[in-house]
């Protein structure tokens, strides 16, 4: 008797399991991330100068006494293709940082294009490498109007390193965590200026299809 009770016993267990993997497969469907196909990303964080702009003072047209520029921030939007382990995206994106002790702004604007490699871990964790090459459009702004700078040539070829490491939450999300290390340069009395910057970002991704 005991024993036809725990035969039955085992059935019925058996039964639940299974039909609780079959429910659990039928309302979460297991479908395949996609490797290939266009995204659109958006992304902000901190902007860190650094190099001349972010340590020294600065001479423009042998009149002007600029001090270095201050931890500021960035934003930026991308549209990209994704090819298996390999990606290419457009950026158009903005950085802000204020001058020391004055009540002055650099802003720098960005059109770049950027390749990245995807390395593969057979998990939802991706991490990643990339480079870009473009152009960076810098101005200075004064918040009281009392100085106006003359900041030259102020479009300039642009070039900057990437690495991160993406989550993707499902078909269509992934979210990620980014470093960017840019470098531009502007022309002042005695040599270039250089525009170093280290980036520290939070980028949402959005596939299509």
């Amino acid at each position: 008797m005991s024993k036809h009770i725990a035969m039955q016993s085992a059935l019925l267990l058996s039964c639940v399991i299974s039909g609780a993997a079959m429910a659990d497969s039928y309302v979460q469907p297991q479908r395949p991330i996609q490797d290939q196909g266009m995204y659109m990303s958006g992304w902000g964080g901190v902007n860190i100068p650094t190099g001349t702009w972010g340590n020294d003072y600065l001479v423009f047209n042998d009149v002007a006494l600029l001090p270095p520029a201050d931890t500021g921030f960035g934003f930026g939007l991308d549209v990209g293709y994704k090819a298996d382990m390999f990606r290419i995206e457009a950026e158009v994106s903005y950085m802000y940082n204020s001058v020391k002790f004055l009540t002055m702004n650099w802003n720098m604007t960005n059109a770049m294009v950027n390749g990245y490699f995807d390395i593969p871990t057979n998990t939802k964790f991706t991490p990643y490498v990339g480079a870009g090459v473009g152009i960076a459009s810098f101005s200075l702004s004064d918040n009281d109007d009392t100085v106006n700078i003359d900041v030259g040539a102020n479009t300039r070829f642009a070039a900057q390193a990437i690495a991160g490491a993406e989550y993707r939450a499902n078909q269509s999300v992934g979210l990620a965590a980014e470093y960017r290390f840019k470098y531009s340069s502007l022309p002042s009395l005695n040599d270039n200026i250089n525009m170093y910057s280290s980036a520290i970002l939070a980028r949402f991704n959005y596939y299509f299809g």
